[in-house]
């Protein structure tokens, strides 16, 4: 009887105890906007976005971020992000060229501890497979901050840190789990996807991104 209603208790502080918490929680779409805990919970349930737990001061702080974005860059930051990738991947881009990129999280790791990734992305006929197309480059790129980089490396992939943070500024400012992937059109027109993903789903985009006419 005793054993029993020691477990009544426990199970009852931490019911408190979570409800205290989820109260205490603070919920904010990738603006900075608070979000109500009605519409924080009804968007959750859409499956275009990703939600970020962090703690600040022993309050939880949870945010919103797409999936999927489409955007435009504007011409000054369009010529910026060439001139940085040319300078990082010390080669020229194609002209008038179309641009993906990955892009590692510091969140992105793998199941087994030191071993090799078997991401498909990483698999070299994705890689030769762009390299046939001379209006399309391809770049790899991580985040500073991420400990598994090498986790990812192969003798026909150079990854690139973000050193000076920018793809970070312009279109990655939270750490996604696993990654996210960017296209970008000649013109600045862009599409980024995050979160899980492999080589087929980039593919995917890129053709209805890049050629949907073909």
């Amino acid at each position: 009887m005793k054993h029993s209603y020691l477990l009544f208790l426990f199970l009852l502080l931490f019911a408190v105890h979570s409800f205290a918490q989820q109260a205490n929680a603070k919920h904010y779409n990738e603006y900075g906007i608070e979000l109500s805990d009605f519409l924080y919970n009804k968007r959750l349930q859409e499956p275009q976005y990703l939600d970020l737990h962090f703690r600040r001061d022993q309050q939880e702080i949870t945010i919103l971020v797409p999936k999927e974005k489409v955007g435009q860059l504007a011409p000054s930051a369009l010529k910026a992000l060439q001139a940085y990738l040319q300078k990082m991947g010390k080669s020229s881009l194609a002209d008038n060229g179309y641009l993906v990129i990955n892009y590692l999280s510091p969140l992105a790791s793998n199941q087994k501890k030191f071993a090799a990734s078997k991401w498909n992305v990483l698999d070299a006929n994705f890689s030769n497979r762009l390299a046939q197309r001379d209006a399309i480059s391809l770049f790899w790129i991580y985040d500073p901050n991420s400990k598994r980089a090498s986790d990812y490396q192969r003798k026909y992939i150079h990854w690139i840190p973000d050193k000076e943070r920018l793809l970070n500024r312009l279109f990655f400012p939270y750490a996604v789990p696993h990654g996210s992937f960017l296209l970008i059109k000649p013109n600045g027109a862009f599409y980024y996807h995050q979160g899980p993903y492999d080589k087929d789903y980039i593919w995917k985009q890129m053709k209805r991104f890049f050629f949907p006419k073909l």
